[in-house]
């Protein structure tokens, strides 16, 4: 049975010197849920994002996420996890960011990465996983999968960094404006996918 809970905050705040960008925010995300944070840009969007995937502490309240790794799956505050606690949590998570975060290389190397590094898969599931990806975002494998990031257009970019998400099959997926720069055709087919 999932727990109830994968990830939670509770009266998050947040501020930088004087300026306060959180203030109060409590969330639930259950197993299975998407949740989707909109607002007007500037309003602490990523701030909430960063808190949540561990990037930031906050100045007051806390970020609790569900261990994974751990058999009676605990639900863990953020804040007092170290470095190896945190990246042991986010095994099980894939984030898509803003700009995309996609390093020099390879469409393929940046899918691959990940699968040979963290879940040690052979290159055949590798490259077989990768093609799946790439497919259910839209992109034509064979056109792709070998075309350096510097070659990509910033919505083929785009749809390489949720491809990298998804091939690795999280149990949660962190969206920083995952349809960004992207025609209204492929957005739409982002969010169904999504």
């Amino acid at each position: 049975m999932p727990y109830p809970v994968e990830i939670a905050a509770r009266e998050l705040a947040k501020s930088f010197d004087e300026h306060r960008v959180l203030e109060s925010i409590s969330l639930r995300v259950a197993p299975g849920e998407i949740v989707a944070i909109v607002g007007s840009s500037g309003c602490g969007k990523t701030v909430l994002l960063d808190h949540l995937i561990g990037l930031l502490e906050p100045t007051s309240g806390s970020v609790l996420a569900v261990d994974h790794s751990q058999a009676q799956l605990p639900l863990v505050d953020l804040a007092a996890l170290d470095d190896q606690g945190l990246d042991r949590l986010r095994l099980y998570w894939a984030v898509v960011f803003q700009r995309n975060a996609l390093f020099s290389g390879t469409v393929h190397e940046n899918i691959a990465l990940w699968l040979r590094e963290h879940l040690g898969m052979p290159e055949d599931q590798i490259v077989a996983r990768a093609e799946r990806a790439l497919n259910a975002v839209g992109l034509d494998v064979g056109d792709v999968l070998e075309k350096d990031r510097d070659a990509l257009s910033g919505g083929m970019a785009k749809r390489v960094a949720i491809a990298r998400a998804i091939a690795i099959d999280p149990v949660l997926i962190f969206y920083d404006e995952p349809t960004t720069g992207l025609d209204p055709v492929v957005s739409g087919h982002i969010h169904e996918l999504i």
